[in-house]
């Protein structure tokens, strides 16, 4: 996957601030507060940028939360 830089990425970075609001947001909340319509690839471009998110799922509800950000070596 090419991942999108957060730099350079609204959408990215908006959904950032989801996570760093919200404890635990379902991926409606991303998509809705964040205005996406792909929260799990926002997700993963997040975890190749460098940031350590946590998945759980509910039934058929997934949920997000942010652990914070790799160190680089």
């Amino acid at each position: 996957m090419h991942a999108a830089t957060l730099q350079k990425s609204d959408r990215l970075q908006r959904v950032l601030q989801v996570l760093m609001a919200i404890d635990k947001p379902s991926s409606l909340q991303i998509q809705e507060i964040g205005r996406t319509c792909a929260p799990g690839t926002c997700i993963s471009e997040l975890r190749a940028n460098g940031y350590l998110i946590a998945s759980e799922r509910k039934g058929g509800v997934w949920s997000y939360q942010l652990l914070g950000r790799e160190v680089p070596s």
